[in-house]
């Protein structure tokens, strides 16, 4: 459980990039999302409650489904003067 504003700005990042494969994630970041704009600490169950839902959706089952041996796979590249980042999805 996060203890600071720092700490719950943290878990977002890292939760941001399986924002995609929950659904509803951004309705259930939302109380996590108003309290980083508070200027003082103060946990309640509706922030409790948020981060054990997005923590559950993480940690519970396959967020990522595994790949299928049939299927067609796409790369998708993206380059710029510093970055190469690359994206394999199948339909």
């Amino acid at each position: 459980m996060p203890t600071k504003i720092k700490e719950v700005e943290s878990f977002l990042e890292f939760t941001n990039f399986y924002k995609c494969f929950i659904k509803n994630f951004s309705h259930m970041a939302k109380p996590l999302n108003k309290l980083k704009g508070k200027k003082e600490w103060k946990w309640e169950d509706k922030y409790q409650k948020a981060f054990k839902e997005l923590k559950d959706k993480i940690t519970g089952q396959s967020v990522l489904p595994l790949p299928r041996r049939k299927g067609k796979f796409r790369v998708e590249t993206n380059v710029s003067e510093y970055v190469i980042g690359e994206f394999l999805s199948q339909k």
